[in-house]
């Protein structure tokens, strides 16, 4: 996710939520991995093909066949669809990039 170095915030109260409240420990706890992309300037392609790059590289470790998201809102959901990603049937927001 993108955010600005400058407030410290995502401008989405859902992502500052969990970011300020749950990331870290999560995080420490083995639950989530968190990566965070603070540069404004930059396009949010570089995001997805960072996450896309880390995605393969853990795909020959462990087996996996698709990246998964959960989208927040539609305008979340129409940015991870502008980059093919695809909504799961029964749940939507729950959109997957196939990658095998």
């Amino acid at each position: 996710m993108a955010c600005s170095a400058r407030t410290r915030r995502c401008r989405v109260p859902a992502l500052d939520d969990y970011l300020h409240k749950y990331a870290a420990q999560q995080n420490a706890m083995g639950i989530s991995t968190v990566f965070v992309w603070v540069d404004d300037a930059a396009p949010s392609k570089i995001l997805i093909g960072y996450a896309v790059d880390r995605y393969l590289h853990a795909r020959s470790i462990v087996g996996a066949c698709a990246q998964l998201v959960d989208a927040k809102d539609e305008k979340a959901k129409w940015f991870f669809e502008r980059y093919g990603f695809a909504s799961c049937v029964d749940t939507p927001m729950t959109l997957y990039l196939a990658l095998g």
